[in-house]
């Protein structure tokens, strides 16, 4: 399109805008909801994966040995098992060194092992698994790998509270992704509608630019400059409405239930934020689109 085209479609989606500003601000603050709902949950899960991630818990594997290894062998069980993506950390405890950890902590219980004969702690294999473990297939593939080894006599993978943390941590991820989905669909539907509507509304006016030789490009650009104009204002109205909730939030963390609910939430980071606002306007482009093509195809 000329560049004097473009200006007079441009001044006609702002006229637009100035017209029917109340179908446009209903639609505005119909995203700007639904972007603010998104927004909360999003937040929200984060603060939650967050809490789980500093807990004191530890996402533990102890691997027993049925003998002590040399270093050669602990070197080919670090190269073969504890170089995945899934392991923090992995390290080797000898018999002596899983004695003498243990009376760390329990000095009473000493005289009574020195009685024995011979050490009752086996040397292990102690595994720090990462928070972001995202299966418990994940978790027993690990298992079911080192269990082959044929110097490992048991290995404690933590049973059922493990493995319901691991799927904790996935059903969020499922949850976020779900819910992500359904308002970005309610919103291109919202704005499609408001598209609809303003159409309709302009009906005659559209019908003059199509006798005149407007191509469907022409006929499109308004409304796609409307819909880029919604996303745009709602993402940065729904931003501002949840730092100030956040805010509230973290004032009431700190008065009442800081013990409770220990770190504050943590608000989007400035790239988030630019992506929080992108896909605003991706979502008004989107359903501005689909409004205006529906009335083309007819």
């Amino acid at each position: 399109m000329k560049s004097k085209v473009t200006l007079y479609l441009t001044q006609s989606a702002l006229w637009s805008f100035k017209t029917r500003w109340g179908l446009h601000l209903m639609s505005i603050m119909t995203m700007t909801l639904v972007f603010f709902l998104l927004g909360s949950s999003m937040l929200f899960l984060s603060h939650m994966k967050k809490s789980m991630q500093t807990s004191s818990f530890d996402l533990h594997i102890s691997i027993y040995l049925d003998r002590e290894l040399d270093s050669n062998q602990q070197e080919h069980f670090v190269q073969t098992h504890c170089r995945k993506a899934e392991i923090e950390s992995c390290h080797y405890l000898s018999a002596k060194q899983a004695k003498d950890l243990f009376l760390q902590d329990n000095q009473q219980f000493d005289a009574m092992l020195n009685v024995l004969k011979k050490n009752p702690f086996p040397p292990s294999f102690e595994i720090i698994l990462k928070r972001e473990l995202k299966s418990s297939g994940s978790l027993e593939s690990l298992v079911g790998q080192i269990k082959k080894e044929p110097y490992v006599e048991d290995v404690d993978d933590g049973g059922v509270w493990l493995k319901r943390w691991i799927e904790l941590f996935a059903f969020i991820h499922r949850i976020l992704f779900a819910v992500s989905l359904l308002f970005l669909a309610a919103m291109i539907f919202v704005i499609a509608t408001t598209v609809q509507l303003v159409i309709h509304a302009r009906r005659d006016e559209l019908e003059i630019q199509k006798l005149i030789g407007a191509t469907k490009n022409m006929l499109r650009y308004p409304f796609m400059l409307e819909g880029v104009i919604e996303g745009a204002l709602a993402g940065g109205a729904a931003l501002s409405l949840l730092w100030m909730a956040q805010y509230k939030v973290n004032l009431e963390i700190s008065s009442s239930w800081a013990g409770l609910l220990g770190s504050h939430v943590s608000f989007f980071s400035l790239t988030e934020q630019m992506t929080f606002v992108g896909v605003g306007i991706l979502v008004g482009l989107v359903g501005s689109l689909l409004g205006i093509e529906k009335y083309i195809r007819s």
